[in-house]
């Protein structure tokens, strides 16, 4: 993968052995035309995941010369990570595991845009991520000496969250960029020759979607700051004050308008589609709806709000939020109601948040369900993604 820089004298490539597919994994297809069960292989099993890396050269395009940069340079690279693991699994065995170090399989982390070259051209940012996904980097580059610069390094036990990685530039020397360092997503700010990056915001709360303002003094972000259900947008200075920018409840997601006086807002709630707000960015200024997609039959039919609960977790402090469904008749002095509980198809996906669910064929279901008696659960359960 090539990638010029502005100056365009320098150009960053990434090698990789391109890795086929071994569809070991199958998945029973229940609706055949011949009505017979049909197993089909779709993907491969995660055991099977064959490991995989990538090389990273600079190219001099002015002397036409081609360096490597090596990962020898980052924290960790060679930390045997997974050696608690590894000595649980020999001592079922009774044999001992020796843990030792080993380069770790590392590559550009696959999310949108994993590297980027600040406006002036002379430098360059890129993330990184071990094979294992238990550490990724934020990395620069030491054109003098074609290393790697370590700007911050994140590691997970268990799993690096790859939804939750945006950085980008401020000016020239310094990079913003999002981490779960502290088991939130949070905003951190980093000048290149600091040591230390400064932490914008704070609390139990998730920051994403963030956009950097043209004056490089402020950043504009999405958080679930109010309820861990409810999106508002917001905005941070440098001095780490936070300010609300919405307050319409749901689900928001937003476009900043290219003169930063206003925000177009997507905004949902639990039983109405996403509508087109416009909100400008004064003080007190209320949003201004201007789409109405939605029909009056759709907003006749007898759609049931779900309430969300806070269920209290066996297994830590924090409980598992769910959204659960109760009929118009529920008796909770019953000793049994009949009850339903739909399970959606990633654990680290929130569904139980009070703005329009991408499950909203299985909302319409639930409604239906309700209408019926029965006591629907969807719960946000925690455990992994399907791999496709």
């Amino acid at each position: 993968m090539p990638v010029y820089h502005q100056a365009g004298d320098k150009l960053l490539v990434s090698i990789t052995t391109v890795v086929p597919n071994d569809d070991t994994d199958i998945m029973p297809n229940y609706i055949t035309k011949d009505g017979v069960i049909k197993a089909e292989k779709v993907r491969a099993r995660v055991a099977d995941n064959r490991q995989y890396k990538e090389e990273i050269f600079i190219i001099d395009l002015t002397k036409g010369e081609k360096s490597a940069l090596s990962y020898e340079t980052l924290p960790d690279f060679d930390t045997d990570v997974l050696a608690k693991v590894k000595e649980e699994n020999y001592a079922r065995s009774g044999k001992t595991y020796q843990s030792k170090k080993h380069p770790r399989n590392i590559h550009l982390m696959q999310m949108w845009f994993p590297v980027k070259w600040n406006a002036q051209g002379n430098q360059v940012a890129l993330m990184l991520e071990a094979w294992d996904n238990k550490t990724r980097w934020l990395t620069t580059v030491d054109f003098a000496n074609n290393k790697l610069v370590n700007q911050d390094k994140l590691h997970d036990d268990a799993w690096i969250n790859y939804s939750m990685n945006e950085f980008d530039w401020v000016g020239n020397d310094a990079l913003y960029y999002l981490s779960e360092e502290t088991g939130y997503s949070h905003l951190y700010h980093k000048a290149l020759n600091s040591k230390k990056a400064k932490q914008l915001t704070s609390g139990k709360f998730e920051v994403s979607n963030v956009t950097l303002t043209q004056n490089q003094q402020g950043f504009i972000f999405k958080a679930n700051k109010k309820h861990p259900g409810i999106y508002e947008i917001y905005q941070v200075d440098l001095a780490k004050n936070v300010k609300t920018l919405t307050d319409l409840g749901g689900m928001n997601d937003y476009a900043l308008s290219p003169d930063e006086s206003k925000l177009l807002i997507e905004h949902s709630s639990l039983t109405m589609p996403p509508e087109l707000y416009v909100q400008p960015l004064n003080d007190n200024a209320q949003a201004t709806q201007i789409t109405y997609t939605v029909s009056e039959q759709f907003k006749s039919l007898p759609w049931v709000a779900p309430s969300i609960v806070a269920i209290p977790s066996s297994h830590q402090e924090e409980p598992i939020y769910s959204r659960v469904y109760l009929p118009h008749n529920f008796d909770n002095k019953k000793e049994k109601n009949r009850a339903v509980m739909f399970t959606h198809g990633a654990g680290y996906l929130q569904n139980s948040h009070l703005g329009w669910s991408g499950y909203f064929r299985e909302f319409m279901f639930h409604s239906l369900l309700v209408q019926q008696g029965y006591v629907v659960i969807d719960m946000d359960y925690r455990a992994s993604i399907w791999l496709w």
